[in-house]
């Protein structure tokens, strides 16, 4: 969501000096919960991007200096799939995450924008690697080791967004997009979030374990452990034809992970 609200910043989308839509509208637009957007926006007022106070509109403040030629700042998964789907034929996405939540809205974004007609690729392909259900996770937990809250919220986040992830499959299906998705799970938790994009570029971002309150929605949060995801610094890693390079040796975890440990929940 971070990367998403700056990729739209940096490229003119919410200019300096304009208001941001709504809180609804953004996290119905994104996908994702009112929870996180709130500490997105914080992130963003932090860093001096906008400003924002209650009762009062959210107004752009700047871009981020690697939208006009500054410095480069950390990559943005946002940047990135904003540029894989432009003008390309075939577009594929490799992604192991613990709830695929910054992936899922940005994809939205990018399959909504096929629908409007912007670009329209002839092949999409999703691999998805989520944690197994069955196994102990580390993370999202109840520091007490008799409730589980945190699984609990953490299985509706992660069936919200297989459930959108089908969706977009779906729209692209009915834009004449060949589109395949395939989701299949991990018996771990995992230590970071991977992106490789069109087998091209590959980004990782490593979870950082936190104490927060965890629960599923619509019941009292209670004392957890979780990761902070959104906003996660990430590394890119470009292609490289060495093959002991850290590109070519994270992209073959992958394909290792998707072939000998992940277990198959959906092929669409």
């Amino acid at each position: 969501m971070y990367d998403a609200i700056l990729g739209r910043i940096a490229e003119g989308r919410y200019p300096v000096g304009g208001v941001l839509p709504t809180r609804s509208e953004l996290s119905g637009e994104l996908n994702c919960s009112k929870d996180t957007l709130q500490r997105v926006m914080d992130k963003l007022a932090v860093e001096k991007y906008i400003r924002s106070r209650q009762g009062s509109k959210t107004v752009v403040l700047r871009r981020p200096s690697w939208a006009s030629g500054g410095p480069q700042e950390r990559p943005q998964l946002y940047s990135f799939l904003h540029e894989l789907f432009v003008g390309r034929e075939h577009v594929t996405l490799d992604v192991s995450a613990l709830t695929g939540e910054s992936f899922v809205g940005l994809f939205k974004a990018q399959v909504g924008r096929v629908q409007y007609g912007e670009f329209r690729p002839r092949t999409v392909r999703v691999r998805i690697l989520l944690p197994d259900e069955r196994a102990p996770l580390y993370y999202p937990r109840s520091l007490d080791p008799d409730d589980d809250s945190g699984l609990g919220g953490w299985r509706e986040r992660v069936a919200e967004h297989v459930d959108v992830l089908r969706q977009c499959h779906t729209e692209l299906s009915e834009c004449g997009v060949e589109s395949a998705l395939e989701v299949r799970r991990l018996p771990m938790t995992p230590g970071f979030k991977l992106y490789v994009l069109n087998g091209s570029d590959v980004l990782l971002g490593y979870y950082l374990p936190v104490r927060k309150p965890v629960g599923p929605r619509g019941r009292t949060p209670v004392p957890g452990l979780d990761v902070m995801g959104v906003g996660a610094p990430l590394h890119h890693h470009p292609a490289d034809p060495d093959e002991h390079s850290e590109f070519a040796a994270l992209k073959h975890w992958f394909e290792a992970q998707w072939d000998m440990l992940g277990d198959p929940l959906a092929s669409a």
